[in-house]
């Protein structure tokens, strides 16, 4: 009998060491999770500061204008007059909102009936 005893005792153990086991796979898994997480905020964070630092200072094409206009005074309605002129706008009349069209020594590049841009001849 003492042999039985030993056994169930043994099995009894055995069985409690497995669900210990058991939980202690579940709370690893958790921790790995939490881990995993926690590397991909700090991966997240550290691009965040990268992108930040590496973030030069520059300035816009609309403040460089209003610089030109504002500071050196430079007369944008005049320029806008000779990149339409009359003759440009004739043209634009008959040939449409789309196109390049020269004026002087220039070009002029229109989309949808905007001026997009300005082209040396």
């Amino acid at each position: 009998m003492n042999s039985k005893s030993n056994i169930k005792a043994l099995k009894s153990r055995f069985q409690k060491l497995e669900e210990e086991c058991a939980i202690l796979k579940i709370e690893l898994n958790n921790v790995h999770r939490s881990y995993d997480l926690k590397r991909k905020q700090l991966k997240e964070l550290k691009l965040k500061i990268d992108n930040f630092e590496e973030q030069e200072i520059s300035v816009s094409d609309h403040a460089i204008v209003r610089y030109l206009e504002r500071i050196d005074n430079l007369d944008i309605d005049n320029i806008k007059q000779r990149i339409l002129s009359q003759e440009v706008l004739v043209l634009i009349e008959k040939l449409g909102k789309n196109g390049r069209y020269p004026n002087q020594d220039f070009q002029i590049v229109l989309k949808n009936g905007v001026v997009i841009t300005v082209l040396k001849k």
